[in-house]
């Protein structure tokens, strides 16, 4: 594990002078500036050299084994003039600019650093071809993936420190004939659930939300793609109803939020704790909410909805286009519908589009939420029993006020909170 590196702070000294005096001043925070140094406090003379570049700020130590350990540091960290500390300055910014993933990029000619910002993939650097092949074996010793395994997709991980904050950090591989592509997704482990209120949806949409939280038991699940926002609200319902009288059990892979008092448990791939073993070690918990990361296929369902027919209320996510075509996936994955009718009690399908903000420099600033939810009343309990068409269904829920997400997206842009070209972009 290493903390994150202000590469320009620290290119800015000169490498004598820092190591004169034993300190190596690495990251500026507020009013604490933290420093490596041999002992975890300083002479007088260091704290005054400290202040001389640093006033009124307050060292935080991070205590360094010895002087050579200080020179591998420096050495390691100075801008970009090392491999280490290239790819140190590469996950700096990319958790600086609040990217959600790092994409590593072989080209023809150099290889390319892309940014995910707020949905969105930015060119950030290119490296020349006799740099690039030290960067990705760096970035594979970090994450631990073979260095002799080129030819398969590898999965690794690795954590730094950024504002006094674990960031972990998720490597996946994949060969492609430039080389190797490396995407990095960014996960803040400290991040804490938010209310709903802070989700930004439309305030009806909230309302009815929180009116899926009364159905006693029974399976909700969440659709939308890949970095929809579908686990951020999720984690918001789970988080409204979390007291001490409830027994909260989730099976995540990752886990992305840390909700106080519920019993987490991240899934490791080829190991006792896949999904369907988790499923049954958690029933036998005791508990009264139950959150599965996804239905990857039909014994995950299958098990999902026993889990909701034992009288649990049992939230879960499945990839699908629409909310109403969750139902037709979950026949695709070889479900009876005499076991989806009666226990399917709501679906929740989310994207998110950026929000206009005129001062950004890209007019965009952050991205608000689309929904759309279904409510399986009496009426759609029966259409789903009998087999009835997803038009059939869709006709029935308009008549009932049902706003599908495409409407919905159009109000925020009446409001002008959004465009047209972002709705159409995530919707179909």
């Amino acid at each position: 594990m290493k903390w994150i590196v202000d590469y320009g702070l620290l290119g800015s000294f000169e490498r004598q002078e820092l190591l004169f005096h034993k300190v190596l001043p690495f990251f500026l925070e507020g009013a604490h500036i933290f420093v490596f140094a041999l002992h975890e406090r300083l002479s007088l003379e260091q704290e005054d050299f400290l202040e001389g570049l640093f006033p009124s700020k307050i060292p935080v130590i991070m205590k360094a084994e010895s002087i050579e350990a200080l020179q591998d540091l420096y050495d390691d960290y100075k801008g970009f003039e090392t491999i280490p500390g290239l790819a140190n300055m590469i996950f700096y910014q990319g958790i600086c600019q609040r990217a959600s993933d790092i994409h590593f990029e072989p080209l023809e000619t150099s290889g390319r650093i892309r940014l995910r910002i707020d949905g969105e993939l930015y060119t950030f650097k290119e490296i020349p071809l006799h740099i690039w092949k030290g960067l990705i074996n760096r970035i594979k010793i970090l994450s631990k993936l073979r260095l002799d395994e080129t030819k398969r997709p590898q999965m690794g991980r690795h954590s730094v420190f950024f504002h006094h904050k674990e960031i972990d950090l998720r490597f996946s591989s994949h060969p492609t004939i430039f080389g190797e592509s490396i995407v990095v997704r960014i996960l803040d482990k400290h991040l804490k659930p938010l209310n709903l209120q802070e989700l930004e949806f439309e305030e009806g949409f909230c309302r009815e939300l929180s009116s899926l939280l009364k159905i006693p038991y029974g399976l909700i699940i969440f659709t939308g793609p890949t970095g929809s926002g579908k686990t951020t609200t999720l984690f918001a319902l789970l988080n409204q109803l979390n007291t001490p009288a409830i027994n909260i059990m989730t099976l995540e892979d990752p886990v992305e939020y840390i909700l106080e008092g519920a019993k987490q448990t991240e899934i490791k791939p080829g190991t006792l704790e896949e999904f369907n073993e988790g499923i049954r070690s958690i029933l036998r918990q005791d508990p009264d909410v139950i959150l599965i990361g996804e239905m990857r296929d039909e014994e995950t369902a299958r098990m999902a909805f026993r889990a909701a027919m034992t009288g649990h209320k049992v939230f879960s996510t499945l990839h699908a286009n629409t909310a109403f075509q969750v139902i037709q996936r979950l026949t695709d994955l070889g479900l009876p519908l005499n076991l989806i009718s009666g226990n399917l009690k709501g679906i929740i399908s989310q994207r998110l589009v950026r929000k206009i903000a005129p001062q950004s420099a890209s007019g965009f600033l952050g991205r608000i939420p689309i929904g759309e939810i279904i409510k399986i009343d009496e009426t759609l309990d029966e259409m789903i029993a009998r087999g009835d068409s997803i038009h059939a269904m869709e006709k029935y829920a308009l008549s009932q006020n049902f706003v599908p997400l495409k409407e919905y997206a159009m109000n925020l842009a009446r409001k002008n909170l959004t465009t047209l070209q972002e709705i159409e972009k995530a919707v179909l």
